[in-house]
């Protein structure tokens, strides 16, 4: 006599399989939007007052104005992704830089008026052509 053993299972029996995660991929770069920044800092310069013809400085070191004051900005503008690496925005910016320095020689005054307020504000369009997450400008 001859015995054998094994398992079977039927075709039509439903196996569970484990569901496999749905893969999440980041969403596409894009330049499109608003932003919004600013700057400040000082500044601090150092002035040698010469004469060509001479080989003495005109004015000694305590006498040459030595200007400094506040810098600062803000900025702001707007980016629209056009596609194929296009990008379309304006942006603004307003710039302040105060400067004042005065000194008095024993011959003349240098620098008596105090410097103006400067104030830069400027305004611009711009066409670019972006590659990855960087920008090449191409107009402005």
């Amino acid at each position: 006599a001859l015995i054998s053993a094994s398992a079977a299972q039927a075709a039509d029996v439903i196996v569970p399989h484990e569901v496999a995660p749905t893969v999440i991929s980041a969403p596409a770069f894009s330049w499109t939007g608003f932003y919004i920044g600013g700057q400040v800092g000082n500044f601090s310069s150092k002035v040698e007052i010469t004469d060509p013809n001479k080989k003495d400085k005109l004015f000694s070191k305590d006498d040459t104005p030595k200007p400094s004051g506040f810098m600062g900005g803000i900025y702001a503008g707007s980016n629209m992704d056009l596609g194929n690496n296009m990008i379309l925005g304006v942006e603004t910016d307003a710039v302040w830089a105060d400067r004042e320095d005065a000194k008095t020689s024993s011959a003349e005054v240098i620098g008596q008026d105090e410097l103006e307020t400067f104030k830069d504000s400027l305004k611009k369009a711009n066409a670019v052509f972006a590659q990855d997450k960087t920008s090449d400008d191409v107009a402005q």
